[in-house]
């Protein structure tokens, strides 16, 4: 069993396109991208079959003043050595990592904009939640954020992890014991209960920083699900701004 320590070293956060010299004096923007649970941080951006990745081959024609980062965090909790962790600790990676990157680079007010990937989605907002609450810690990562796209987040958690739902532990303990490898570390699925107070604080808590008069309008925040029904209650639960709302398929073809 594996232990997530937040005091490593900032590999964690890898340049996806490093700029050149001449390139570096016209960043005007980060952009930051995590990866969900139980996924590889190069997979989760990468078309299985041809191979492109979105973040490092399509991305920068789109967005060519932006340095663009991933985010890799270990979160295999299913399989020969799973990962013994929690959102606290994988947001305060996030944020140790931003800090000695920025401070690196000289860009400690440079705008970022995150990007999260279901769970992913959850390790920003208690990350930007930690650095609300530590600004002398991480200071003016709060502050630069500018914009957060969420794809696929469970914002209220997932029925399929709740009480009732199809991945209960009785369930994933079936898996394992029909076979003779796999193990399974619930520290970081559980957070995906619907019912857990963990996911509950830290919802209220993004959306309390969303609507406090000194960020109103601040963030620009971007929720897109694939073929799923969703309700923007759900997703904002206070009279705050969200920008762009999608309900979109998939256009990658496999």
């Amino acid at each position: 069993m594996k232990i997530l320590n937040p005091d490593e070293q900032d590999v964690c956060v890898e340049l996806v396109d490093p700029p050149t010299a001449a390139h570096k004096l016209l960043i005007i923007l980060s952009l930051v991208a995590v990866h969900g649970l139980g996924a590889m941080p190069d997979i989760t951006w990468t078309h299985k079959t041809s191979g492109v990745n979105w973040l490092k081959d399509l991305l920068p024609s789109q967005m060519p003043k932006t340095r663009i980062l991933r985010f890799g965090y270990d979160s295999l909790w299913l399989g020969r050595d799973p990962i013994r962790t929690s959102i606290e600790s994988i947001a305060t990676l996030l944020l140790n990592c931003l800090k000695r990157h920025r401070k690196v680079t000289e860009c400690p007010h440079r705008p970022i904009i995150f990007l999260g990937h279901c769970f992913g989605g959850l390790v920003i907002e208690a990350a930007l939640c930690r650095a609300n609450l530590a600004k002398h810690k991480w200071p003016y990562i709060l502050d630069a954020t500018v914009g957060v796209a969420f794809l696929g987040t469970p914002h209220r958690g997932s029925d399929s992890f709740g009480p009732n739902g199809g991945m209960s532990h009785a369930n994933i303990l079936a898996l394992i014991a029909a076979s003779s490898y796999l193990k399974a570390e619930f520290s970081v699925v559980k957070y995906l209960d619907n019912e857990h107070r963990t996911l509950l604080d830290v919802s209220s808590s993004f959306l309390a920083i969303l609507s406090s008069p000194e960020m109103r309008d601040r963030i620009d925040i971007s929720c897109f699900y694939e073929s799923r029904a969703a309700s923007i209650e759900k997703i904002t639960g206070v009279d705050v701004t969200v920008r762009t709302f999608v309900e979109f398929k998939c256009t990658v073809q496999d």
